[in-house]
């Protein structure tokens, strides 16, 4: 059965379930104490032998092409505000050192790259990332905490509209996923 719940206070009893399991959650944590919380409460819930699953972005390993100054500065910005808005953008490189403390009996970390290389791809990525940096707080965050003007918002979308349909756009990002056995 899935349960979900707020990760600093699971519904779960202790040692009941087999697998505790996060996706795309801790980027959102900046404070350390409150990610080891989320942990140790995946911890609790968690039978002896079983599984602490987190998989998590790392957004300073975007890598894209062809260049484009606003959307080099949209990754500063988007990574700067996400900080500020009390999120870690990088939380994938920080797994297995969160995991090795919790001391876990095993842990395996793995990655994945998230990749856009086709056009349906790119396309569908660009207008995905221009549309919310036009309409939803992604935009909105880096003019409310003075890392960008309204405007070069509006550059930024334009320019992911425009790097989409260039017939060599690429863009790539790592996902990290870490996997733990509890003790038993």
């Amino acid at each position: 059965r899935l349960v979900q719940g707020d990760g600093a206070a699971l519904p779960i009893r202790p040692d009941s379930v087999d697998l505790a399991l996060t996706i795309a959650t801790l980027h959102h944590v900046a404070a350390a104490d409150a990610v080891r919380a989320t942990l140790a409460e995946m911890v609790r819930v968690v039978r002896p032998g079983g599984l602490v699953a987190i998989r998590d972005v790392d957004w300073g390993t975007a890598a894209y092409w062809p260049r484009d100054p606003s959307l080099d500065r949209f990754i500063d910005v988007h990574q700067e505000a996400w900080r500020r808005n009390g999120g870690q953008p990088q939380m994938g490189r920080e797994l297995r050192a969160l995991f090795n403390a919790a001391g876990f009996a095993e842990v395996t970390i793995t990655a994945t790259v998230w990749c856009y290389a086709t056009p349906e791809e790119t396309i569908a990525w660009g207008d995905a990332y221009a549309d919310r940096l036009l309409s939803s707080p992604m935009g909105e965050g880096p003019v409310k905490h003075g890392l960008a003007s309204r405007a070069e918002v509006e550059a930024m979308a334009a320019a992911f509209r425009t790097w989409a349909r260039h017939p060599d756009a690429f863009w790539a990002f790592v996902h990290v996923a870490a996997l733990g056995r509890t003790g038993g």
